[in-house]
């Protein structure tokens, strides 16, 4: 009955029923296109297990004294290793670069990313592996499964080789692992990972290349991590300090902390950070878009009353 009324009122009333539909048409895909952007910055790193406990680990011990995410390999190898509250950690460098690959074939990629590690260091983010592991050697290379799909037709190419910038100019770099893709609203890309040398920058205070990320066993002990951090890296700093040093404002906190979900909206090391208001800004907009347009469809069927007066 009531689709016969519909096409009634449609053949009847054609042009008006048209920008009925346009209007709501028009205005819940508008909403729909809002509220995507707006589930992928409220989400952001939402997909990474205990991202809740899980931060970032910056400091302001830099010439400016302002804060910043990059620290050298000695400081963070102390500071992973001064709390009891630290479940995981994970040190990685903390830019990606881009490269031209070609595989067995010689079949060439251009712009693909990439990014180092130490160690096991995707494993503090719970990415699941679906060929191989997650524990390189130097020389071998973790890649999405999009990726592998791409260069072998398969996931299943646990061994075979990729090339950096062409198969006659460079080593073999086996392929270790495969890694589910990770979401794109995401910190860490769908990019190849290899590993670093252990003893790479080990001594070296003087090249602050690294991000550090720790899971921690409550956010409620975030203060006590942080002053444990802060004593580690002052009692192996390499230089002598004076009591009166040791007292300076610069070196009582110079460890802070930025959350996972925080990365996304934080203008510290991120060059395209997105803000609360904006989201909320969007957020408002799209329900005045749907309260418009019922307000619209509204209008249009009061004014056709008087001429559907029988049918109503």
């Amino acid at each position: 009955m009531l689709l016969r009324n519909f096409i009634h009122t449609f053949r009847r009333f054609a042009l008006a029923s048209a920008l009925n539909i346009t209007g709501l048409t028009v205005a819940f895909a508008s909403f729909f296109v809002i509220m995507t952007q707006v589930d992928y910055d409220v989400n952001f790193n939402k997909g990474i297990p205990d991202n809740d406990r899980i931060v970032r680990v910056n400091n302001r011990l830099t010439q400016d004294g302002n804060e910043a995410v990059w620290i050298c390999r000695p400081m963070a190898e102390a500071i992973v290793r001064s709390s009891p509250h630290i479940c995981g950690y994970s040190v990685m460098c903390g830019w990606s670069t881009s490269s031209d690959i070609e595989n067995e074939d010689g079949v060439r990629f251009s712009n693909i990313q990439l990014r180092k590690g130490f160690d096991n260091f995707l494993d503090l983010f719970s990415v699941e592996m679906v060929a191989g592991t997650s524990k390189c050697l130097p020389n071998q290379v973790m890649i999405p499964e999009s990726l592998a799909i791409k260069l072998y037709g398969t996931v299943n190419c646990i061994g075979r080789n990729i090339y950096y910038g062409s198969k006659s100019e460079s080593q073999p770099a086996p392929i270790a692992g495969v890694f589910r893709d990770l979401p794109a609203n995401s910190t860490f890309g769908n990019f190849i990972y290899s590993v670093l040398r252990e003893d790479f920058d080990k001594d070296n205070w003087s090249q602050s290349n690294y991000n550090v990320y720790v899971r921690l066993d409550d956010m409620a002990n975030i203060e006590a991590f942080k002053k444990s951090a802060r004593d580690a890296c002052v009692s192996n700093f390499p230089w002598e300090l004076s009591e009166e040093d040791l007292n300076t404002p610069a070196l009582q906190d110079f460890i802070t902390t930025t959350t996972l979900a925080d990365e996304h909206f934080t203008e510290l090391g991120n060059f395209s950070p997105a803000s609360h208001t904006t989201v909320w800004l969007l957020i408002i907009t799209s329900v005045i878009i749907i309260i418009v347009a019922t307000i619209n469809y509204m209008n249009f069927n009061l004014g056709e009353t008087p001429m559907r007066i029988r049918s109503i």
